[in-house]
């Protein structure tokens, strides 16, 4: 009979090797910082250090509970918020997004209506283009003709043909979809402070829609945390609730719900 070899490697030893397990809020943070593993944007460790070592922090733990679960769950919050508010800053002004859209679709119809009173030919097409394929996917590269417009009763034993008015009307689609799928503005005026209105909008958005309350006073907390709040004059209760006056109806508190003065 063969009898297993023994090791020296103890459950000890091998229990050395995994990083402890966090027991409160703090220390759930603290390794999702240090963890590179899970933490594929820059913002996102810096995200979770703030909410670890803010002095502030402390108050939030006392009422959402000093645990990882509650850590967890207000980080995916507040890191929705957050990339909800840097997309939206990012964005020009609302006149000037609607401008610039106009414009797009104003050039395609103009394009559009010059080549159908155009004479360029129909049904035609002008091959020896090759679309390649990036080697990583191993496929075959396709012969592709190009033609002005009405190129679908051509002959498909070259290849595969594209016209330019129909990459126009298929772009004149997209547009409207991009355009009807933006999401809301929390912020439509840009004098103040846009990003900490942004975000606390945003944050008191995602905290009635998975709590199903809003906490004014733990979004001030968290707030001068995460934007860096100059202490002097740190956020509180009351600026939350002037700040969420005026939001969006899109913003507006869930019906049924009421938040405590």
């Amino acid at each position: 009979m063969i009898k297993p070899k023994k090791t020296s490697v103890t459950n000890k030893t091998v229990l050395e090797w995994l990083p402890p397990i966090p027991t409160n809020a703090k220390e759930t943070l603290l390794a999702r910082f240090a963890d590179k593993r899970r933490i594929f944007a820059r913002f996102e460790s810096e995200l979770a250090n703030r909410l670890a070592n803010h002095s502030d922090m402390a108050k939030v733990w006392r009422v959402l509970g000093d645990t990882p679960d509650a850590a967890n769950a207000l980080y995916v919050d507040v890191r929705n918020a957050f990339e909800a508010t840097h997309k939206e800053v990012q964005r020009p002004l609302s006149k000037e997004e609607k401008k610039g859209f106009e414009r797009v679709n104003k050039a395609i119809n103009s394009l559009q209506d010059a080549i159908e009173k155009s004479s360029l030919p129909k049904n035609f097409r002008s091959e020896g283009y090759l679309l390649t394929c990036p080697k990583r996917l191993d496929r075959p590269d396709i012969n592709l003709g190009l033609g002005w417009h009405d190129t679908s009763n051509l002959s498909a034993g070259f290849g595969y043909s594209i016209d330019l008015l129909g990459l126009l009307e298929i772009y004149s689609d997209l547009l409207q979809q991009h355009m009807t799928g933006l999401p809301p503005r929390a912020v439509t005026r840009r004098s103040g402070d846009p990003l900490t209105a942004a975000f606390v909008r945003h944050l008191v958005f995602q905290l009635a829609h998975s709590r199903g309350k809003e906490h004014h006073g733990l979004v001030a907390y968290v707030a001068t945390a995460v934007l860096n709040l100059d202490a002097s004059e740190p956020l509180d209760k009351v600026g939350v609730q002037a700040i969420l006056k005026d939001r969006p109806p899109a913003f507006s508190q869930p019906k049924g719900k009421k938040e405590s003065p």
